[in-house]
């Protein structure tokens, strides 16, 4: 037997297809009109057409003929694989439903905004810096970020905050869209502990050039730094910022002058920041500074010389005073105890002719004058500088050996005598090329009688 609605062959007692199911030998048997059923439908009746022209929409009526059944109504029946199909479709659908929902809602700007707050109410700086858009370079990075949230007390009394995004100002209204999209503002109103109300703060979102899960804009906060600031320190003298060496490279020559040199910084975070300038033979300098405002400066006007350095000058005037008192006993040339001075054409002319004095003094003609001069108690400090300048107060005692005539005529005689006494002279240096020289000195021979 043939199904008659696939053809497929079946067995002759087959009373469905093996093959799609259908009801074979006409799909139903002839069964006697139930009672009260219509007699057009009664066994015996063959399905009449009564032609006629029917008006446009009108019903058209078969009758069916005696001992005919009706019509079979065919079932579409799916096979295993369709099935599976259409279920995976459906969970695709669903999947892809969810996908942008979720999507949505990770990369609103909005939520964004929220996840910033929320990290700066906490005090989780690290995690805020996670959201903020910054070209890092210079003293643009996560440590000197979070040297500025935890010197600011603003953030951490946020408590309550509602956020609602600002309309584009009339600016932004004439720009493109391509701009407009590429920016987003939202104000964050927030109360605090302090007593101060409510408070407001502006959060800008600017969108960056990948998508996160490959469709959905990536939004983060723009935290612009201040602009320009810069930092004098006297010449010579290193500077770093927040532990970072100020190279040459950061040195500006036109802000620069004679006495300072000026490093200057494009970019910076507002806030608090630590300054360390030293420099060869001064104490060095450890300041905080709170930069507020783009174009600020702070200068190192001067330094103090550290105590190593006086105490180094102290012993090179006592090795001077030592020295020239023995050069000029023994008669010898300046050119002994020249190096103590200034390379200064000027300075060292006027250092040999007090140096050639000292020397008169010390052995006269007559054979009278000090023949020995022994100094103790040498003591000095500094008593005054200024630029590369350093003046040295310089105390000593002293005991000479002198001769001296007394008498006169024939009872005329050479005497020799000791004399104890302290004197106080100034030396002053001046830095030459790096190293310490004598630009002046009142040191002078002693009094003595004679």
């Amino acid at each position: 037997m043939f199904c008659e609605n696939c053809g497929c062959e079946n067995p002759n007692d087959a009373m469905f297809c093996q093959n799609c199911g259908s009801r074979l030998n006409g799909g139903y048997e002839n069964e006697a009109p139930a009672a009260g059923t219509d007699p057009a439908y009664a066994d015996g009746f063959e399905d009449q057409d009564f032609g006629g022209t029917y008006a446009e929409g009108a019903p058209q009526v078969t009758v069916r003929q005696r001992g005919q059944a009706p019509a079979k109504r065919q079932k579409i029946h799916l096979s295993g694989k369709a099935k599976v199909g259409i279920i995976a479709g459906c969970v695709l659908v669903a999947a892809i439903a969810a996908f942008v929902i979720v999507g949505r809602t990770i990369t609103s700007p909005e939520r964004i905004v929220r996840k910033y707050v929320d990290a700066l109410a906490a005090s989780d700086w690290e995690k805020a810096y996670d959201y903020v858009n910054l070209d890092e370079g210079g003293f643009i990075n996560k440590d000197n970020y979070v040297k500025m949230c935890e010197s600011s007390d603003e953030y951490a009394k946020i408590t309550n905050y509602e956020v609602s995004e600002v309309p584009v100002s009339y600016s932004m209204d004439q720009a493109t869209d391509q701009q407009t999209n590429l920016t987003k503002f939202y104000m964050v109103s927030y109360t605090s502990p302090d007593g101060y109300g409510l408070q407001d703060m502006e959060v800008r979102l600017v969108r960056q050039s990948g998508n996160t899960l490959l469709f959905f804009p990536t939004w983060k906060v723009s935290v612009v730094p201040l602009a320009g600031y810069d930092i004098y320190v006297p010449v010579g003298a290193k500077a770093s910022l927040d532990g970072t060496e100020l190279t040459e490279t950061y040195k500006d020559a036109s802000l620069s002058n004679e006495y300072q040199d000026c490093y200057h910084i494009d970019r910076i975070f507002s806030g608090t920041h630590e300054i360390h300038v030293e420099a060869e033979y001064r104490e060095p300098v450890d300041v905080t500074v709170n930069v507020e405002n783009p174009g600020s400066s702070y200068s190192v006007d001067s330094m103090e010389y550290s105590q190593e350095t006086i105490n180094m000058l102290v012993e090179t005037s006592g090795n001077m005073i030592r020295d020239v008192y023995s050069a000029a006993l023994q008669s010898q040339d300046y050119t002994t105890i020249q190096d103590y001075f200034s390379s200064d054409a000027e300075i060292q002319t006027n250092a040999r002719r007090w140096f050639e004095n000292v020397q008169d003094d010390f052995i006269r003609e007559d054979s009278t004058g000090v023949m020995n001069i022994t100094c103790t108690n040498i003591t000095g400090w500094m008593s005054s500088s200024w630029e590369q300048t350093i003046s040295i107060e310089m105390d000593f005692d002293y005991t000479s050996e002198y001769t001296h005539y007394t008498g006169y005529g024939s009872s005329r005689r050479l005497e020799t005598e000791t004399e104890n006494g302290s004197e106080s002279v100034f030396v002053d240096f001046t830095l030459e090329d790096g190293q310490w020289k004598i630009s002046d000195t009142t040191l002078s021979l002693p009094y003595y009688f004679y």
